[in-house]
């Protein structure tokens, strides 16, 4: 590819980025919603740690509740997938005495190395995060969960979540449809057996071990 065509893609990508920065703050001024930090599991090891969030509209979501009836559910659930992103949001993370200036990307999501200086305990550690832009959010800071695996571990487990934990249905579109829209986290039913299953990975053969395991879904993020 010749030059000219590299500097026009890099012009073309610029402009790209310009108009949907104008595009997002035009929104901001028109969408009134709130705006919030949402901080997943992140996992560290060998001096680094992997920070994961969004940032994105507050709905004002209540916790699952087994009780919720299935219309609730369903409203939840909509509300969810309808919830907005925010774009190049900024967020300030605070971890280990350290502070960190992260920008989200056009999805809204965060996913940062964070370098450290000082070795880690095993198991789980909190990572603050506050948004600082916009400024119109309510809910303008956060903790982001992430776990250090022993140097004791013997293996690591990764496993799927869908019709390998949880009875997900996949195959089936209408029985998977409903579970999603009309169930919660704490109506949606693991397979028998399956959590004492994974307790036994985790402490391994000694029955004291603290082998890390780790979930992988294909699933949206706004099902988190």
């Amino acid at each position: 590819m010749s030059r000219w065509q590299d500097e026009l893609r890099a012009l073309a990508a610029s402009l790209r980025s310009r108009v949907s920065r104008g595009v997002n703050d035009l929104e901001r001024l028109v969408d009134r919603d709130p705006y919030h930090i949402v901080g997943y599991r992140g996992y560290a090891g060998s001096g680094r740690v992997l920070l994961l969030g969004r940032v994105l509209q507050n709905e004002g979501l209540a916790q699952a509740d087994p009780t919720h009836s299935k219309m609730r559910n369903l409203l939840a659930m909509l509300k969810r997938l309808e919830s907005d992103p925010l774009p190049s949001a900024r967020v300030r993370a605070t971890f280990a005495g350290d502070e960190h200036q992260l920008v989200a990307d056009d999805e809204g999501f965060l996913r940062q190395w964070i370098e450290v200086r000082k070795p880690l305990e095993p198991g789980w550690s909190f990572v603050q995060l506050e948004l600082t832009d916009p400024p119109q959010a309510t809910a303008r800071v956060a903790q982001a969960p992430v776990h250090t695996p022993s140097a004791d571990a013997a293996y690591g487990v990764i496993s799927d979540m869908d019709d390998t934990v949880l009875q997900s249905h996949v195959t089936d579109f209408i029985r998977a449809a409903g579970m999603v829209l009309l169930e919660n986290a704490r109506t949606r039913l693991p397979f028998p057996g399956v959590a004492a299953f994974y307790r036994a990975l985790e402490q391994g053969s000694s029955g004291r071990a603290a082998n890390p395991v780790f979930y992988v879904s294909s699933s949206p993020w706004n099902l988190y």
